[in-house]
């Protein structure tokens, strides 16, 4: 979001990235009537199936797929777009 100059979502948004903030998440949980909530970050690597095999078949796959980028991304010329 940043690359493209959008202001973030309204807290509270539903979204992509709605659950990043950690205190968001665990008010939901507790919301929801969880107990003992445990949190924790971890490092993961996400490994492309083998049909997207390339950096630039998995950034396509996404584009098409991701509604808020795509969205985000049709302002954009082209150009831009394989800038981002």
């Amino acid at each position: 979001m940043r690359e493209l100059n959008v202001p973030p979502y309204p807290s509270g948004t539903p979204g992509t990235f709605a659950l990043a903030d950690i205190s968001i998440l665990q008010d939901a949980l507790c919301s929801a009537r969880f107990t003992d909530i445990k949190i924790e970050k971890l490092n993961v690597t996400f490994e492309l199936p083998s049909r997207l095999a390339k950096v630039e078949d998995y950034i396509n796959y996404t584009k098409a797929v991701a509604s808020t980028i795509k969205a985000m991304l049709s302002k954009e010329s082209v150009k831009r777009q394989e800038e981002v």
